[in-house]
Order: structure tokens, then C-alpha cells, then sequence
């Protein structure tokens, strides 16, 4: 109850708030494609369905709303929050790394790369100018941001990327300390 007092309830086509929105049924909701079984004999097909709760919060990643912000810090709340988390420790259901420790597996060049690439779940991001990338991988291993060119930030203000002033903070499910989803009704695993 603490929880749910504090989001938005789940409204059919409200945009998500940064209190945190339930949404309800959640992002992996529905019928699962690999839980179906049949029982010729009676003529039923038995269908998984998960009806687990989420809740998506807003955060807000303009410039003129964190001016503390580094340029590689930026983008990264941008582009990489959702999935990495916005303290880099990964998302709750370990779909996605941690990037706290980047540094113990990764060099600048190597993360640059595969900023470019993408691997994996992982895509490329190579609408990213080199010095983004260049400036993201500084972030993630705590290098001090070079001051940048006021003539290359107003260039790169105009980037579409640059110009989105909320990211989320990644697809997290509602549960309470006992992994249960707060739902009365049944959910799937």
C-alpha cells in the first residue's frame, strides 16, 4: 500500500508520470508463447498467462534540468538508462548488466566499438558521433569530462537525441521483498 499510494494508477493511454505508473498488465503480460498445452481428449488448450504489474517512472535528462550533468552522462541516461539503469547497476531482473565495474572487462576503445556495433540484446547506437561515443565511454569509466566546444553543443543540440528531455528508468516489475507480485490475481512465474 505504501507503494501504491505514491504511483499513478494504471488508466487506459495515460502517458507515465515521474510519481511512477502502473501498468497493468505489464510489458511481458499476456498469454506466453511457449506455455500452451492440449488435452485432444477433452479439446482444451491451456494457455500461461502472466498478469503481473509494472511500474514506469519518468526521469527527467535535459540539460536545462541537470546542468550538472557531463555530455556522456547525458546521452547515457538517454539511450542506455532503460536497460543499464540510471545508477548503472543493471535492471532488477538481470536481463541487463551492470556497468558499475565496466572498467574490470572493457577499455575506452573496446566500448566505443561496441557502442558502434551493438552485441547481443544490445544495439548498435551508430547514429552517435565519435566524440558522443567517445564521451559516453568517459562516463562509464569515470573519466573527467572534458569541457566541451560551445560551437560543437550547439551542432549537437540540434541532434533529435539531444532534444528528448525524459527517458525511464528501465522496465521494472512491481514486487514486494517476497518476489509476489502485488496482484490478487494469479500470475505466471
Amino acid at each position: 500500500m505504501e507503494r501504491f499510494v505514491k504511483v499513478r494508477p494504471h488508466m487506459p493511454f495515460m502517458p507515465p508520470s515521474r510519481e511512477g505508473t502502473i501498468i497493468f498488465p505489464g510489458f511481458d503480460g499476456g498469454a506466453e508463447w511457449g506455455g500452451a498445452a492440449v488435452d485432444p481428449a477433452k479439446g482444451i488448450l491451456y494457455v500461461n498467462a502472466n498478469e503481473m504489474p509494472w511500474i514506469l517512472t519518468m526521469v527527467e535528462t535535459s540539460s536545462e534540468s541537470s546542468p550538472s550533468l557531463s555530455g556522456g552522462q547525458q546521452i547515457y541516461s538517454r539511450i542506455c538508462a532503460a536497460c543499464h539503469g540510471v545508477n548503472r547497476s543493471g535492471d532488477p531482473a538481470h536481463a541487463f548488466p551492470s556497468l558499475t565495474e565496466i572498467a574490470k572487462k572493457f577499455q575506452k576503445p573496446d566500448i566505443i566499438q561496441l557502442l558502434g556495433n551493438g552485441r547481443g540484446r544490445m544495439p548498435a547506437f551508430a547514429f552517435l558521433s565519435a566524440s558522443q561515443k567517445d564521451a559516453v565511454a568517459g562516463f562509464l569509466l569515470g573519466e573527467t569530462p572534458v569541457a566541451a566546444d560551445p560551437a560543437h553543443e550547439a551542432s549537437a543540440g540540434d541532434d533529435v537525441l539531444l532534444r528528448e528531455p525524459y527517458t525511464h528508468t528501465g522496465y521494472n516489475r512491481w514486487s514486494i521483498p517476497t518476489a509476489i507480485p502485488p496482484s490478487s490475481r494469479p500470475g505466471g512465474p
